[in-house]
């Protein structure tokens, strides 16, 4: 067992996985002579991690890494520290269809140069490279200095020079449509001058369907100095001019065909230029058709002499015409099928003026089809006159002959062969379909030695045991050659390599290895072995091939191995593989038990081994096989892990349980969802004075609400509740609650609990002045007899008081008081 645990999520795709073997291959590009096998390619997935790698064929620098699985990747090219490519990378998303891997595209990788290090350090040159002078800017053009590449021109036509020192150099620039003349440039400061082209390409092209190149076209330019110039079979031709005008005009041919425009004037300036083409003259033509009744519509053909396709047209009361025809060699026919026969099978035309007049089509008789299974003779009549007979012979299939009449006709076969009926009749509109019910023909085929997988193809040219056949052998591996001598055949074996892999531990022959064999000439192939763990390469040519072998589980010796194939040779490779990685074999199913496709399934490591993730793509009965799994403290591989999909969902459901304290409370609130992104949009609005009591008469103090399904896209939402109850009266606090749009459901709970604010004015300061007084009024209305008495006597005392002063005052004004010498007795307030 695997002793490293392992994680497994799904992800559902939608792509289907392809029977053929799928990778990605290109070559390691160079100018120079460098060491291919010093290169190594890498496949990493999106987030970085490596998926698998291969070095390149030394001797021709060809790669392949096979594909088991779709999705987003990167491939990059691991040279040596200082190499530099161009690519570097290459982003790549492996659908199995549309993708350069899934397409057999090569993906090749550009060498540019070695990074210099040790060198003296001089200054940093740039210049740019335009199209014209104050032009655009030249991407992508080659730089070279004195006969090597030192870089290429970006967006804006600048390059660089770096580390270089004054002094004369030779500059030349290499893009793609144009000539540059190679300069001389003094470096003596940072800047160059601008380099622009010295000519530009101009290409077109001479359009004709009824013939082919070459064609001429006479070039002039401004200072009336002319050229001839020659197409390619095709009809295309490219030159490269300096910049100025020029005139075109085409050349008729000796056939005489004529182009259009007669004459073509173009500009060239700061560019190349592409559809400077001539099409062939069109013309009319017009023809008559003669019938021995009143004719019919018929169909009418057109077909050029050579490449093109045939034009129709319907003849109306005997008459046809096409319009729009180029010049050429034609063949106008009548469209079969009438059951008529005319005086001319077809005509040819010589199409070379504006309009053309075709001869006449005149109606000579009727056809009469005849359809045999074998090579007969036939004698014929009209019905009622068997004195006039005629003769033809007929060959296997169909065979059309004309008879002048429209009566019926007697049609008897004559021969070695027997028919279901003696005498056949014929009448317009039918057919003659002779079936031989006996014949006898038989052919035999001896060889002088026993030669395996030899296949033998016999062939009569017909049915008639004096006519020859034909014999053909095939022998996969060999050239085999007819003689002079039918049936003798001289051969000439190819090369082939024989590959066998076998499990260096257990001696069994391992199945489905991918090798990878490539050299020779253009020579690339990349197959699987048979169960018995072979491949062969048959009908190789003399060379050096490079063999890899590939399996994520196992490590093989040798690695790789360079062939040498001698005409004719049969070359037996051996190889050993060692067991490194095994397999997770599982299947993933639906609920309902079915199998899940297309349903990626990753393997992670878990501690020591979280750097280690594989994964692998269900097939359509869900079944899966993660390979490359590392061992741990055991080993073998890990079958019958069974896994379940569920799919998710596309919307979500939100239900809320609004809970308030009292039901008068409940009518008064509504139920608001709107979007984080989007909080003056309400997506839904719910008011609870719609929820009606119990049929009971039951008040409603809690009500569980189903809000309208929401898409599960992700996407944050905010539930709030919203009350009429006025703040100036009443104590609440409605939290919001905060939600993202995804699972299936979701359920919340909210709460309404709402206060009724004091009536009782707030207390001033005079209010706790007041207070001590109300306090003291209290206490005296509880002691009010004591209070009562205590007044009175305070009255009392106070009367007297003012009696005696009033007294005293009396006697001053009579007599002296003569007790006014002693002293007088205090009164005593009486305790309450």
């Amino acid at each position: 067992m695997i002793s490293s645990a392992i994680l497994a999520y799904l992800s559902i795709l939608s792509f289907a996985v392809a029977d053929d073997i799928l990778g990605c291959n290109g070559f390691i590009k160079s100018d120079v002579p460098i060491n291919y096998s010093s290169v190594e390619i890498r496949l990493l997935t999106k987030q970085g991690v490596l998926k698998d790698q291969t070095d390149c064929a030394p001797n021709n620098g060809y790669y392949f890494l096979p594909m088991y699985d779709k999705g987003e990747y990167i491939l990059k090219v691991a040279p040596p520290q200082g190499w530099k490519f161009e690519p570097s990378e290459v982003p790549l998303i492996f659908d199995g269809t549309t993708d350069l891997c899934s397409k057999g595209k090569d993906i090749n990788f550009n060498f540019l140069g070695f990074a210099i290090d040790g060198q003296v350090k001089g200054f940093t040159v740039t210049g740019r490279v335009l199209w014209s002078p104050n032009g655009k800017p030249m991407n992508g053009a080659t730089i070279y200095l004195n006969g090597n590449v030192v870089g290429k021109t970006d967006a804006d036509g600048v390059y660089t020079l770096e580390s270089m020192q004054a002094g004369t150099y030779l500059v030349k620039v290499e893009a793609e449509n144009v000539v540059f003349k190679e300069s001389e440039v003094k470096i003596s400061s940072t800047t160059l001058p601008d380099l622009v082209p010295f000519s530009y390409k101009v290409c077109g092209h001479f359009q004709s369907p009824t013939s082919s190149g070459p064609y001429k076209v006479e070039l002039t330019s401004a200072d009336s100095t002319s050229t001839e110039v020659t197409t390619d079979s095709k009809g295309s031709y490219c030159l490269f001019l300096t910049p100025g005008k020029y005139t075109f005009t085409p050349v008729p041919d000796k056939g005489g065909l004529l182009f259009s425009p007669a004459k073509r004037t173009v500009n060239v300036v700061d560019g190349p230029i592409r559809n400077v083409d001539f099409s062939q003259l069109r013309s009319t033509i017009k023809g008559k058709i003669v019938c021995m009744t009143q004719c019919p519509l018929i169909a009418v053909n057109l077909k050029p002499r050579g490449q093109g396709s045939a034009l129709q047209t319907i003849a109306k009361n005997g008459r046809y015409e096409f319009g729009d025809v180029m010049p050429g060699d034609y063949d106008i026919y009548l469209e079969p099928g009438l059951g008529w026969c005319w005086d001319k099978e077809s005509l040819s035309l010589i199409v070379v003026d504006e309009i053309t007049e075709v001869p006449t089509f005149t109606q000579s008789g009727y056809t009469v089809t005849i359809v045999s299974s074998h090579s007969t003779g036939l004698t014929y009549y009209s019905e009622g006159l068997p004195n006039e007979k005629l003769k033809l012979n007929v060959s296997p299939g169909s065979t059309h002959i004309c008879v002048s009449k429209s009566t019926p006709y007697i049609f008897k076969p004559e021969g070695c062969h027997r028919y279901e009926d003696e005498t056949f009749r014929w009448v317009t509109g039918s057919s003659v379909v002779l079936k031989a019910v006996s014949h006898a023909n038989s052919y035999s085929l001896v060889s002088s030695e026993e030669i395996a997988d030899l296949t033998l193809t016999a062939t009569p040219i017909g049915a008639d045991e004096a006519q020859p056949t034909i014999v053909a052998a095939e022998k996969e591996g060999y050239v085999l050659t007819g003689l002079a001598k039918l049936g003798e055949f001289s051969a000439h074996k190819l090369a082939e390599i024989i590959v066998s892999v076998s499990d260096m531990a257990s001696k069994e022959k391992l199945q489905g290895v991918l090798l990878s064999l490539s050299g020779g000439k253009n020579y690339r192939r990349n197959a699987q072995t048979n169960a018995d763990g072979t491949m062969s390469f048959l009908s190789l040519s003399p060379g050096e091939y490079f063999l890899k072998p590939m399996m994520k589980e196992y490590r093989f010796h040798p690695q790789n191995k360079i062939i040498k194939v001698q005409e004719g040779a049969t070359v037996p490779v051996t190889l050993n593989g060692e067991r490194v990685a095994y397999s997770c074999i599982g299947q993933v199913a639906s609920l309902n038990g079915e199998g899940e496709g297309s349903v990626v399934v990753e393997a992670a490591g878990i501690g020591d081994c979280s750097n280690l993730l594989e994964d692998a793509t269900s097939n359509e009965s869900g079944s899966f096989r993660i390979r490359g799994l590392k061992p741990g403290v055991g080993k073998g591989d890990v079958s019958g892990l069974k896994m379940y999909a569920l799919r998710p969902s596309s919307r979500v459901d939100v239900l809320v349980y609004v809970v308030a304290d009292r039901a008068e409370d409940l009518k008064t609130l509504r139920l608001r969802l709107i979007r984080e992104d989007e909080p003056d949009t309400a997506v839904s609005i719910i008011k609870l004075s719609e929820y009606k009591p119990s049929s009971s008469g039951y008040a409603l103090t809690s009500v569980m609400i189903a809000l309208p399904p929401i898409q599960a896209d992700g996407r944050s939402y905010v539930l709030q509740l919203e009350s009429s109850l006025p703040l100036g009266t009443h104590e609440y606090i409605n939290r919001p609650v905060h939600f993202k749009a995804s699972g299936s459901h979701k359920v919340f709970r909210m709460t309404f609990s709402p206060n009724l604010k004091s009536r009782d004015p707030e207390l001033s300061q005079s209010s706790y002045i007041v207070l001590p007084l109300l306090i003291l009024l209290g206490i005296t209305f509880y002691n009010k007899d004591a209070v009562v008495q205590l007044t009175l006597s305070a009255l009392e005392r106070s009367r007297q008081q003012t009696a005696t002063v009033k007294a005293s005052a009396n006697d001053d004004l009579l007599v002296t008081d003569p007790f006014a010498d002693y002293p007088k007795k205090k009164s005593k307030f009486r305790k309450t």
